[in-house]
């Protein structure tokens, strides 16, 4: 493949009967992917459809598994393949490892939409990578949106999203491991930024499980700064 973030999905079309699941593997033949579902409605997500977004570099080979979870033969086992890549999003850079040493995001201004903002960043918790931390500053009383993705693409980490007031790491602002409605990776959705924040807002991505330890881990998290509510 090209440098980036590739995604493979299943269309839902002529596979009532299967009931999919993808995997995927390195060059070595280990695990690095895990499609539960071979695609999902991801409406109000950051990537929508997706079964597994993995980042891939150019001159590496992986490998695709489909499986059926149901016993089923003859006609409707069919199932149509989608892959796509994002080649542009950016990647974090370590070391990020703590609250007191995050690195450093700005979220552009949109060109067409005063006041609104929207960045993405892609990275892992693999190994002994316990946390990754981001900073940033934002104005008080501005609305920041925080989406994660993890398990939803094929991931094997479980998150915990938290925003800290300081540096220290002793306010915590709010926190998540799910997202709002109940379902999938952590999201904070509308939160208004307080007077108290003086010297930037402090976001850190915690595993709180993980399917393997090495691998796998991978993630994408979208930041959005806007000036009224988007999610009520």
């Amino acid at each position: 493949p090209s440098t980036g973030l590739l995604a493979w999905s299943l269309w839902p079309t002529a596979m009532s009967i299967i009931d999919p699941v993808i995997q995927l593997y390195d060059s070595s033949f280990i695990p690095v992917a895990w499609g539960g579902d071979g695609y999902w409605s991801g409406a109000g997500h950051w990537f929508d459809d997706v079964g597994i977004l993995y980042p891939v570099e150019e001159g590496q080979r992986y490998y695709l598994s489909v499986e059926s979870g149901a016993i089923t033969s003859g006609t409707g086992t069919l199932y149509v393949g989608v892959q796509r890549l994002w080649s542009d999003v950016a990647v974090e850079t370590e070391p990020n490892d703590a609250v007191s040493a995050p690195e450093w995001v700005s979220i552009p201004d949109s060109a067409t939409h005063p006041g609104y903002g929207v960045m993405t960043l892609r990275g892992t918790l693999d190994t002994a990578d316990p946390m990754d931390a981001f900073a940033l500053s934002v104005e008080p009383g501005a609305y920041l949106s925080i989406t994660v993705q993890a398990l939803e693409i094929g991931s094997g980490l479980d998150a915990r999203l938290t925003v800290y007031g300081d540096s220290e790491g002793l306010t915590v602002l709010s926190e998540a491991t799910t997202h709002p409605d109940g379902s999938g990776d952590p999201a904070i959705l509308d939160f208004v930024v307080p007077d108290t924040v003086t010297d930037g807002l402090y976001i850190a991505l915690e595993g709180e499980l993980r399917t393997s330890e090495t691998e796998g881990n991978q993630y994408v998290l979208g930041l959005q700064r806007h000036i009224i509510p988007l999610y009520d």
